[in-house]
């Protein structure tokens, strides 16, 4: 159960709708702290160039959270196509 002051985030099946929808993959990415990117705390992220978990990754969502010292940043990537995922786990 969410407390009274968090806002209700995606339920499971939610999540997998919205990548499926998208045909994504989103990896949430926590590592950043603020500090490096905001360290007069006014909400600026000037000059700041996340990087990539990987190159194929493309940046599709950052924001900062008033509950923790850390940006989020939303990474995705393009999901193959179903037939090359079957063939995949076949070969595996």
């Amino acid at each position: 159960m969410l407390d009274n002051n968090e806002e209700r985030g995606y339920t499971p099946e939610e999540w997998e709708q919205l990548q499926v929808n998208g045909n994504i993959d989103i990896s949430i990415d926590t590592s950043v702290d603020l500090e490096e990117i905001d360290s007069n705390a006014n909400g600026e992220w000037k000059g700041y160039t996340p990087t990539p978990p990987i190159p194929e990754h493309f940046l599709i969502a950052s924001f900062d959270t008033e509950r923790w010292d850390y940006a989020v940043l939303w990474w995705a990537k393009e999901r193959l196509p179903v037939s090359v995922q079957q063939s995949l786990k076949e070969v595996s």
